[in-house]
Order: structure tokens, then sequence, then C-alpha cells
């Protein structure tokens, strides 16, 4: 995943005019009110999970993008690879780091070709290297929240295989957050709140 380069109000303005879409209609497709969206759009608010769930898939643009990461707008297929946005995070900031493949291959006690197929999103991250990631690099949790919530809307994973694979990286704080966020989708597909 790339950095944040544009605020969340840019790019909901941009949504809109990409779409051709009005603040009324985007209120009834998103179910979001008016009022919130055009605070978002002034840039009082910052969307939340839910929020910007609702908003990406109304607007037909990817949600990373639209929350101001420097990403393509179109939205993930479900097709697509779910372990290549932890992989491009963990990836990024290992190169932020300084670190070689080979160097950070050798502190993780990998072999090369391991590494090279978990930042390429050929395999996922096992939990326990991912918490090493998260103390070698280290990785910012708001980045590795975001990948978590990415594995939840792929549906890849149930909410309790990706805070497994989340272990040790996450604040109680955002498992919270997490446990939250997947119960909306849960309820939002009709599967009833998760356990």
């Amino acid at each position: 995943m790339a950095e944040k380069s544009t605020s969340f109000a840019h790019r909901l303005r941009e949504g809109l005019e990409r779409q051709g879409m009005t603040q009324t209609e985007l209120a009834r497709r998103s179910g979001i009110s008016k009022s919130s969206i055009s605070r978002y759009l002034k840039g009082d608010w910052e969307g939340k999970q839910e929020a910007v769930y609702a908003l990406a898939q109304s607007l037909d643009v990817n949600e990373g993008w639209l929350m101001g990461y420097d990403v393509p707008p179109e939205r993930r297929k479900e097709t697509d690879n779910v372990y290549l946005t932890v992989a491009a995070v963990v990836k990024k900031y290992r190169r932020k780091a300084g670190l070689s493949l080979e160097q950070a291959a050798a502190r993780l006690a990998v072999p090369e070709s391991t590494l090279r197929d978990w930042e390429e999103g050929k395999t996922a991250v096992p939990p326990d290297r991912l918490a090493e990631m998260v103390r070698l690099y280290p990785l910012p949790e708001e980045e590795l929240n975001l990948a978590a919530a990415n594995e939840l809307l792929a549906g890849e994973h149930s909410v309790e295989g990706t805070l497994v694979r989340f272990a040790g990286c996450l604040t109680p704080g955002q498992i919270h957050e997490l446990q939250q966020f997947a119960r909306f989708l849960q309820q939002r597909d009709g599967n009833g709140p998760t356990p």
C-alpha cells in the first residue's frame, strides 16, 4: 500500500466528479446523510470504516484511494489477491528501513524466496512473521489496520482468521474496531452477528 498523499475530502470530491454524481445522489446510494457528506467534503470529518466502505461502493472506487492513499482508484475485483494489500505494506517498510531482501530474510530467519513470495502476495505472511516484521521494520499500525480491514472486505478470511494473522500487530482498540467492522459486514450481508 502506498503512502497517504491526498485528503479524504479531496478524494471524495474527485469521486463525485468522476461519477457525475451529486451529494444528494451519493447520500441516497450510500445511506449516509447529505449533511454528513457535506462535512466530509469540507474536511470537517474523516470517514470511518463503515462510511468509507459505503461511499467507495457507491462511487465505485477503491477504499484505499478514497482514504487518500496513492493507489489506483479502481475498485478491487473479488478475484484480486487480498494478500497483496499486506504484501505492499511489508515491502514498502522493509525498503524504508533500508533492508535488502537478503538482510530482512536473514533477520527473520526465512529463505529469501519465502520473503519474496510474501512481498509479491503469492502466499500469506504467517502471524508470527508479521509480528516480527512489525518490530523489525516497523510497520505503521494504521496501514496494518487497513490491510486487515481489506482482508475482511474481500471475505477471504473469517474475522477470527484475520485477527490471528494480525496477532501481536494491532492494539486491543484496533482489534475491537475490526471486530465491530466484521459484525457490520456480516449484518450487511445477512449473515448475522459475529460471535
